[in-house]
């Protein structure tokens, strides 16, 4: 419960957005020279890049934040090793098996081979919110299902599977109106309660939304249909506040999402990591009220 003599807004959430602005700024200025490009994928490289930048800066240095690969010591070298945009692992501990140069030259651009039992968790990025962006990145993430289908035995002494606390998501960086109202794009966002330790997906930007405004995406399984009646209009995704229905996934379990776009919820995400790697993530609750503040709120 929150202390209603809590001041909010916090101290600092105005300057805790200026790492979300210099994602955004980074990206619109690679769309810009992305346009004459005959593959204009330049933009979505600059956002991973400067997401992975602000997540090092913000997190502890016991986490290490790369793109890469993630290595199991039981899998077959002649097996595809796929590529990650953003993965979170145990600096202090860790070994790299191997460093392959990266076009942004920075430290956390360089990508990285990480062994599966010192990684955290992993995230895909991607430009726009769309069905398409979406099946992308949740078919991508399902190509790790052989390391997180099981976990190793307590005092197992060859790991080959993600720890207990491994987590993963999706972020996009914008959402254009036009698809805006893409109910099958938020049906496959249902689907991922197969993906152990999904956490959810943020969409950094709407268009015609409030600048500042974030909107975080919760998928939520149930044990019973539900029927929200919600307002479905052509740009339903870019209101404040939406629920779906459910969508049934198997024999007494269904699935729904609950959207919300608020100036919080890019400091949301940012402490949710953090709580998941501390492992005091608790679903629907606050994990801090640090830059907690919305541009909405009286002052």
């Amino acid at each position: 419960m929150i202390d209603k003599d809590m001041p909010f807004p916090s101290q600092g959430w105005r300057q805790f957005l200026v790492g979300r602005k210099d994602i955004l700024d980074k990206y619109d200025k690679a769309k810009v020279y992305s346009e004459g490009r005959k593959v204009q994928t330049y933009h979505g490289v600059a956002a991973e890049a400067e997401f992975r930048n602000w997540l090092e800066n913000f997190l502890p240095k016991r986490y290490g934040v790369t793109s890469g690969y993630i290595v199991s010591q039981f899998v077959q070298d002649a097996i595809k090793r796929p590529h990650f945009d953003v993965i979170i692992y145990d600096a202090l501990n860790s070994p790299i098996l191997w460093i392959e140069a990266d076009s942004d030259h920075s430290s956390a651009g360089q990508s990285r081979a990480i062994p599966v039992e010192y990684v955290k968790g992993v995230f895909e990025v991607k430009s726009s919110f769309e069905k398409r962006t979406v099946v992308e990145a949740l078919t991508h993430i399902r190509e790790l299902s052989y390391l997180y289908a099981q976990i190793d035995k307590p005092g197992e002494r060859y790991k080959r599977y993600f720890p207990s606390d491994f987590f993963c998501g999706l972020i996009f960086v914008e959402l254009h109106n036009q698809h805006a109202s893409e109910t099958p794009a938020l049906s496959e966002l249902m689907k991922t309660i197969d993906i152990r330790g999904y956490y959810g997906s943020v969409i950094l930007r709407g268009e015609d939304r409030v600048s500042t405004s974030t909107c975080k995406i919760d998928t939520i399984p149930s044990n019973q249909p539900i029927n929200n009646h919600m307002d479905m209009n052509k740009s339903f995704m870019l209101k404040n506040f939406f629920w779906s229905d459910t969508i049934k996934i198997k024999e007494n379990l269904y699935s729904w999402v609950r959207l919300s776009w608020e100036d919080f919820n890019f400091s949301t995400f940012a402490f949710d990591i953090l709580s998941l790697l501390n492992g005091t993530y608790c679903p629907g609750k606050k994990s801090s009220f640090y830059v907690f503040g919305d541009s909405k709120w009286k002052v």
